[in-house]
């Protein structure tokens, strides 16, 4: 993973997102060049199963103006998304009708 060079003053009113999806490796340096130039910076990992959630949780760690959240995606759960800051269990699936 790169190192983060954070920018330095926070946002008030902006926020950057960065939608991710099984998106390999890239993700790192997309979320570090993001970093350098904005604070803060939100990724949306929407039920990645590549390990790139688990990395983005790891830089987050060390990095206050790094916030990933995490969603299940919603087709594939067949349930409405749930976003955390952190990777839950991923919830039962809702009966259907």
């Amino acid at each position: 993973m790169p190192e983060l060079q954070p920018a330095a003053a926070a946002s008030r009113s902006h926020r950057v997102l960065i939608p991710s999806y099984n998106p390999g490796p890239k993700v790192y340096q997309t979320v570090s060049e993001a970093r350098a130039r904005w604070n803060p910076v939100w990724v949306v990992v929407d039920g990645s199963t590549d390990g790139s959630a688990e990395g983005l949780l790891a830089m987050a760690q060390q990095d206050p103006g790094l916030r990933v959240l995490w969603c299940w995606n919603a087709i594939a759960a067949r349930a409405p998304p749930c976003c955390t800051a952190s990777m839950p269990r991923r919830p039962k699936a809702s009966p259907t009708r």
